[in-house]
């Protein structure tokens, strides 16, 4: 991969905005430009991102982008996170989910390219209808961007592998053959996750070449949610075949169906959407992909009394660690704002905690979050971060279901609201 090539791997962390040009930079999660593409309209080529941000309220301001970009294009950027406290933009690689640049993930990129520059017209024309029902999907993006290197045989299957002069022998360790649609569908141990799983699985007879054209057929006949599951379905088991070859660990079919649907069940508990026709055009039609979340904060002295809490409704388009990274963010601001100088913050959501407490540098997605968490905790006297249970959080969930239902920001000081009353009671009353 090229200097240039490397280049072109970099994407832009939307932070205060002021450093990332509105119609050159690389600022959108739209392959494969990741460019605006609207026509120029309203404001010169020399604007900033920074222009499109509502700085009083830490939001993007909708009705200039409304006026700005086209409709699909104003969608992207409105869902896009923005950190309350607006931290320094940050460039980061968008080959890995950690945003730190690998070989490996270089190489993947490498070759995506030169799928894309050098398929056929045909492939191409197939490929975007493809590509848009897979990035429309409402799956993790690691599963949409397994879901594309499997479509564009790009995955390192023994055939792959072969091909580039890197192994001897391109057999699959259990069968004969080890292209990506054998290896996904066609392996008798793939063949026994798809038959238990449900009924259209079960009675879909395919007679193709590519796992591209396996898609491009399923999507004919499937419905979103099947899709979904098709997507999640294919990446674990390609997990599991890996996991043989080299741990010599065979999952079981039935585990690996069961965890696919309880990552799908995960997702959509915190990306709340409709069940909507894929049209022809391989376009998922929504109204908005905006998602309420509830926000519980709850501060106790170190004898349980409770002290103040807040109920806080946000609407963000995010990833699970996003929502929990902006979470703690807004408890920390909520410390400062009541002048709870020394604190312990304790929250369930592990991972959060894990970034939060690492000196490490953090340019994943909720990275800017766990900055302004970071900055914002220099603030206070003394504060740390600690994991607990969900079990130790009741109070803060049961503040998390009342903003969830409607949209709200009550903060309560020296009082308990009613609502949550009984759970302190309760706690109280517990040995």
């Amino acid at each position: 991969m090229s200097a240039k090539g490397l280049l072109q791997g970099l994407i832009w962390r939307i932070g205060e905005g002021r450093s990332i040009k509105i119609w050159q930079d690389r600022w959108l999660p739209t392959p494969t430009s990741y460019t605006v593409q609207s026509h120029h309209r309203v404001i010169p080529d020399s604007c900033i991102v920074s222009m499109l941000i509502d700085h009083e309220v830490c939001g993007w301001n909708s009705g200039l982008i409304t006026e700005i970009f086209n409709p699909e294009e104003a969608k992207v950027i409105v869902t896009l996170p923005l950190c309350p406290t607006l931290p320094p933009d940050r460039l980061v690689w968008r080959g890995t989910t950690n945003g730190i640049f690998s070989v490996r993930s270089a190489y993947h990129m490498g070759m995506e390219v030169k799928v894309r520059d050098n398929g056929s017209t045909s492939k191409e024309v197939g490929g975007h209808k493809v590509w848009s029902t897979i990035w429309r999907l409402g799956v993790p993006n690691n599963v949409k961007k397994f879901m594309w290197r499997a479509c564009n045989d790009l995955l390192p299957t023994k055939q792959n592998l072969h091909r580039r002069k890197i192994v001897e022998n391109e057999s699959c360790p259990c069968c004969c053959r080890d292209a990506d649609i054998h290896a996904l569908w066609n392996c008798p141990a793939a063949q026994d996750v798809w038959g238990g799983g449900t009924l259209i699985f079960q009675k879909t007879v395919f007679v193709g070449e590519t796992f591209m054209q396996l898609v491009e057929f399923c999507m004919g006949r499937f419905s979103i949610r099947d899709m979904e599951l098709m997507a999640v379905l294919s990446r674990r088991i390609w997990l599991r075949r890996n996991k043989f070859i080299f741990e010599s660990i065979f999952t079981p079919p039935q585990v690996i169906f069961s965890e696919a649907v309880a990552l799908i069940d995960e997702y959509r508990r915190y990306n709340k959407r409709e069940d909507e026709p894929i049209t022809s055009d391989g376009v998922r039609h929504s109204a908005s992909a905006m998602t309420l979340i509830g926000i519980g904060i709850v501060a106790r002295d170190n004898t349980g009394n409770v002290l103040g809490a807040r109920a806080v409704s946000k609407h963000v388009v995010a990833a699970a660690k996003v929502a929990e990274s902006l979470a703690t963010l807004e408890a920390v601001l909520f410390c400062k704002a009541a002048s709870f100088m020394e604190v312990i913050l304790k929250g369930d959501a592990k991972q959060v905690v894990e970034d939060v407490n690492s000196a490490s540098l953090n340019l994943n997605a909720a990275g800017h979050f766990v900055d302004g968490i970071k900055k914002e905790i220099l603030g206070l006297r003394h504060a740390s971060v600690v994991h607990v249970g969900r079990e130790a959080n009741n109070v803060a969930h049961c503040l998390v279901k009342e903003a969830s239902t409607h949209v709200i920001d009550n903060v309560w000081l020296e009082e308990i609201p009613s609502f949550i009353l009984h759970i302190v009671l309760r706690e109280f009353s517990s040995p």
